[in-house]
């Protein structure tokens, strides 16, 4: 896992993630904006919330990476 997260940490987050989170495995809850609200999506398990403010959605992003036991999806 350490080299896995070596090369997490190394790579340039995706367009458009102002917030990431990283899960029990190495995938990540990514946070987006749109129009005024922040879309958190889970990049292991697809899971999201309805946008909202940025608070409840990193509050959202950090318990659901807290639990999340989903592998990231193959490059």
């Amino acid at each position: 896992m350490t080299s896995n997260l070596s090369a997490l940490l190394s790579t340039p987050w995706p367009a458009g993630v102002l917030y990431r989170y990283l899960t029990l495995f190495g995938a990540t809850v990514d946070i987006t904006k749109s129009g005024d609200y922040y879309v958190p999506t889970c990049t292991g398990c697809d899971a999201s919330t309805l946008p909202d403010t940025v608070r409840k959605t990193q509050d959202w992003a950090q318990a659901h990476s807290a639990r999340c036991r989903a592998l990231p999806h193959p490059a």
